[in-house]
């Protein structure tokens, strides 16, 4: 008898079951299944670029591995107060001492060499004017607005070092600046 009861609700759940199925259409079922395979091809995707981060740090460590053991090979050790490297021979630390003194003795050499052409440069750029108006106003700074430090008579002669985009030009070895359409040559 149970056999039967059991046998009867089976066939019950299977008819009920059928009546509610919807089947689905064919463009629903092709869209499920592209976003299926875009999805399984995300999963690759992801699964690459971890194995090649992967395999990058791999190759970090190992570079990192490599320059410990270069550095502490014999006991070597780089200290930071004295910025030198312990357990070098004296040949190296001679010869990293010489290297000192040449480039220090060079980067004199080309602050002499710098100075000596600015001093030559100016030499050759100063030039004598005149004062062409009656008065003219010598400011402190090459802008209109600056102090007036002195007011200088026609025909004086002054010495200017150079003169610059705006039409200020400068004495030379003083910090005076008078405007260009002020004097002649």
């Amino acid at each position: 008898m149970k056999l039967i009861v059991c046998f009867l609700l089976s066939i019950n759940i299977l008819i009920a079951s059928e009546t509610n199925v919807v089947k689905t259409s064919e463009l629903e079922l092709f869209l499920f299944k592209i976003g299926f395979e875009s999805l399984l091809k995300d999963v690759d995707i992801t699964k690459s670029k971890s194995d090649l981060n992967e395999t990058e740090l791999q190759k970090l460590n190992s570079k990192i591995e490599i320059i410990m053991r270069e550095l502490y090979k014999d006991k070597r050790i780089l200290s930071n107060d004295s910025k030198s490297v312990v357990g070098i021979d004296e040949n190296i630390k001679n010869e990293i001492s010489l290297l000192k003194d040449e480039v220090s003795f060079l980067k004199n050499q080309i602050n002499k060499f710098l100075l000596n052409k600015k001093n030559v440069n100016s030499k050759l750029n100063t030039k004598q004017y005149k004062i062409k108006v009656n008065s003219a106003n010598i400011r402190s700074g090459a802008f209109p607005n600056a102090k007036v430090v002195e007011v200088l008579s026609k025909g004086t002669l002054i010495d200017i070092e150079y003169c610059n985009n705006y039409s200020w030009c400068k004495f030379k070895n003083e910090k005076k600046f008078v405007a260009k359409f002020l004097i002649k040559k």
